[in-house]
């Protein structure tokens, strides 16, 4: 999502390019630390799912969406609390830049728990073995994001041209489309898993967190340096920013290449 936002603001302004120097960052290292703990659910269910026992493999898979809604629900408020704060990181970017990304972090940060339960149901269905589904909702609500922004950042279509706040619609839009439709599928009592029962939450909670807990420690580390590199950036100015998230998607998607 955050790429194709990247690529279409690229060709909206320059300003706009710039504020994802600081969109990316942010929603990166929070997205991909706090959903360390998806690991948890990956091991919990898969081993419950392996072993033939789908009581558990239900309460793991429950104990998982509610931890990701949790946690998203206190992250959102958390960046929206502390927007200005974040902001005030980047002070060499400029107040247009800094208006640019306040406009886009303040929507995307009160979907952000649907971009977490997402996560969680995706990685619940992939322990039991389906990698497909969440490929296809996945593609799908990129569609659907690359559309939205097509429409809403440059106005087309008989829409409003909103600029970045365009291109923040598409992302909730395809966050909460993804959501919905992962969710969707452990709901019926015929999932694999399924949310269906109650009872073992809180000892899968327990198991799962202690499972994450390195993940997660690791991740945080690994994040406060990639922040403190991208504020180093920020400090040099809007035209070094915009450079920088220019090129810094082509080098994220080596590494992803490299690690696939």
């Amino acid at each position: 999502m955050v790429l194709a936002d990247r690529i279409m603001l690229g060709h909206y302004s320059t300003d706009a390019l710039t504020a994802m120097q600081i969109n990316g960052a942010v929603l990166w290292s929070v997205t991909s630390t706090m959903t360390a703990f998806s690991v948890g659910a990956v091991a919990l269910v898969g081993r419950q799912m392996g072993s033939g026992d789908r009581a558990r493999a239900a309460a793991a898979t429950r104990a998982a969406l509610l931890l990701a809604l949790g946690v998203g629900a206190v992250v959102a408020l958390a960046g929206l609390g502390g927007l200005e704060g974040i902001l005030a990181l980047f002070p060499a970017a400029g107040a247009e830049v800094q208006a640019a990304a306040r406009a886009y972090l303040s929507l995307v940060f009160v979907a952000l728990p649907l971009r977490l339960v997402a996560f969680a149901a995706a990685a619940v269905l992939q322990a039991a073995g389906n990698t497909r589904t969440p490929f296809l909702v996945a593609i799908a609500a990129n569609g659907l994001n690359v559309a939205v922004n097509y429409s809403l950042i440059f106005g087309h279509w008989g829409a409003p041209e909103l600029g970045i706040r365009g291109a923040a619609w598409g992302s909730v839009a395809a966050m909460a489309v993804n959501a919905s439709v992962l969710l969707a599928l452990p709901a019926r009592p015929s999932g694999r898993p399924t949310l269906r029962g109650s009872g073992g939450e809180g000892e899968a909670l327990r198991r799962m967190l202690r499972v994450a807990a390195p993940t997660f420690g690791e991740r945080l580390v690994q994040h406060a340096g990639f922040l403190g590199f991208f504020g180093l950036i920020g400090a040099l100015g809007g035209t070094a920013m915009a450079a920088n998230q220019a090129l810094y998607q082509f080098e994220q998607q080596m590494h992803a290449d490299q690690s696939s």
